[in-house]
């Protein structure tokens, strides 16, 4: 993962507006690190595209893949908070981001019931959610 960064760092230095690719790219191999630091410096990297987004730097918005991706990472790392707050502000998460989402709140360790209850909870919301919008995630 270090190295990936270094590379989008290096584009950044000379310049080079990294793609959406890029950003996937480099929170994929976020994901596959065990460094205590990671969902920080992952959450940073998005941070970064949303800021740049927002002021027109980058002709890039973030993608369902990249905040799913970010799911996972803080699911990983049981930082449940931060995943549950995330999923609500997603206009339009699907099954992999309530189901990552409820792995990070079995990842906290709460009792088996309590993650039932939540996890019940994130299903009649995407199950809402889908009714509303005529689709379907299946």
């Amino acid at each position: 993962a270090s190295d990936a960064e270094g590379v989008f760092n290096t584009m950044d230095e000379l310049r080079i507006l990294p793609n959406l690719k890029s950003y996937e790219a480099i929170l994929t191999a976020l994901a596959r690190s065990d460094d205590p630091g990671t969902p920080e410096r992952a959450e940073a990297l998005v941070t970064r595209l949303e800021v740049s987004s927002e002021m027109g730097y980058a002709d890039v918005q973030p993608s369902l893949l990249l905040y799913n991706t970010l799911l996972n990472i803080l699911a990983n790392f049981g930082r449940t908070g931060k995943a549950q707050r995330l999923l609500e502000r997603l206009d339009r998460p699907d099954r992999y981001s309530f189901g990552t989402t409820i792995k990070a709140i079995a990842n906290r360790g709460k009792s088996a019931q309590q993650s039932i209850i939540q996890a019940d909870l994130l299903e009649k919301r995407l199950q809402e959610e889908e009714t509303e919008d005529g689709r379907s995630n299946e």
